[in-house]
């Protein structure tokens, strides 16, 4: 039974020796034939070859002048050459440039060119795999570039979500390139969504309108819910086209939910013309651009907000986490505890000195007791301050 996983692309101007090389190898690979060199070209420049084993002397295009033809186009296909050579010093030296894989003699011992085809073919494995993990590696860090660079301008600018997601379609581009890409943002469900639409080249309105359509029957399929297209705000950038001619039809489409608290908001999409063009683990990473990134600013946006209203207070505010490191202690507090300038980072050890107790033990004990809020009056050098401890969520 054929491996459909693995090809074999035989090529040799002799019709029997091409039927005895099919009938050897079709029961283990999925296997193509051509009768001479630029018939094969034209099989490479349209199938996905594995190994391709060719004989060496054939009219007008010899096996390595078949694969430097291949190379010329970037097909880079591991070859095994036939040949009846005693002595084939340009085959070896084609073998020690990296042009050709290893050659087997006519005429040929089964055993061993089933061996070697066998070895050939986890040679081409072995390196799909590892420019797979080469492609997997530039990725993940051309990524950490995009979560840096989104994550830095919307914080010198603070975006709504559906802005930040536009930003993350945006940078996306140079990660996982497509031909368009679009958000459809609908935090408060019927009652009305954003659908960004970006454009990478040239695209047809035609394939706009179906890049459109899918969206919202995506978001109807996964959410129960019909967006009414007179309620959806569609916002497109980059080139259009009303050429004709212009595909209108994505044949690979990426799509990831969106979420926001936890809670369902909407999906991002990717279209490309390729149909190779995205894989399972390009999803992940995906996902991972859109919702944690955004997932982030947005926790860190609210974590700004909140520092800037308790900045911004008469009285004394400190925030302890957990471990009962402090979080935020703002200006009026300093000065009342002798804390020092902003940026001197006081320690939790400071403030038990200060007031003679740990707050969050005391919020811990709160718990325990049933109470949430406790008051106590504190001597601070010469002056007598009034503390209120209480857990916030």
């Amino acid at each position: 039974m054929s491996d459909p996983r693995h090809t074999l692309l035989f090529v040799d101007d002799e019709a029997d020796v091409l039927d005895i090389l099919s009938r050897m190898f079709q029961r283990r690979y999925r296997v193509l034939t051509a009768p001479h060199g630029k018939a094969a070209l034209e099989i490479l420049r349209t199938e996905s070859v594995d190994v391709l084993v060719t004989d060496q002397r054939m009219p007008e295009m010899t096996g390595i002048d078949l694969v430097n033809a291949a190379r010329a186009e970037g097909i880079d296909v591991t070859t095994l050459l036939l040949t009846a050579y005693t002595d084939p010093q340009d085959i070896i030296a084609a073998i020690n440039q990296g042009q050709v894989y290893r050659y087997v003699t006519k005429p040929w011992d089964v055993n061993d060119l089933l061996i070697t085809v066998k070895n050939a073919v986890e040679f081409a494995q072995l390196k799909k795999d590892k420019e797979k993990l080469i492609r997997q590696l530039h990725q993940r860090v051309e990524a950490l570039f995009v979560l840096y660079e989104v994550s830095r301008a919307s914080a010198n600018d603070p975006a709504s979500y559906d802005a930040i997601i536009d930003r993350v379609l945006t940078a996306v581009a140079r990660v996982l390139p497509y031909d368009c890409g679009a958000a459809l943002i609908a935090p408060d469900g019927q009652r009305g969504a954003t659908l960004r639409l970006r454009c990478v080249g040239n695209v047809g309105e035609e394939a706009l309108l179906g890049v459109k359509e899918s969206m919202l029957g995506a978001y109807r399929k996964s959410s129960g819910l019909t967006l009414p297209e007179d309620r959806v705000i569609t916002r497109v950038t980059g080139t259009t086209t009303q050429d004709s001619a212009s595909p209108v039809v994505y044949p690979n489409q990426l799509t990831v939910n969106l979420t926001a608290a936890g809670k369902p908001v909407g999906m991002l999409s990717l279209f490309s013309h390729r149909a190779d063009a995205f894989t399972e683990d390009d999803g992940l990473l995906l996902d991972v651009l859109a919702n944690q990134t955004a997932d982030a600013i947005q926790e860190e946006e609210a974590r700004h907000r909140m520092e800037r209203m308790v900045a911004s207070m008469a009285d004394g505010v400190v925030l302890t986490d957990e471990k009962n490191d402090i979080v935020v202690m703002n200006p009026a507090a300093r000065r009342i505890l002798h804390a020092g300038e902003e940026g001197q980072g006081p320690s939790n050890r400071l403030l038990e000195e200060r007031l003679g107790f740990q707050p969050f033990q005391l919020v811990r004990n709160l718990e325990y007791s049933g109470h949430q809020v406790l008051r106590e009056d504190v001597k601070l050098f010469d002056r007598t301050v009034q503390t209120t401890v209480t857990p916030v969520n």
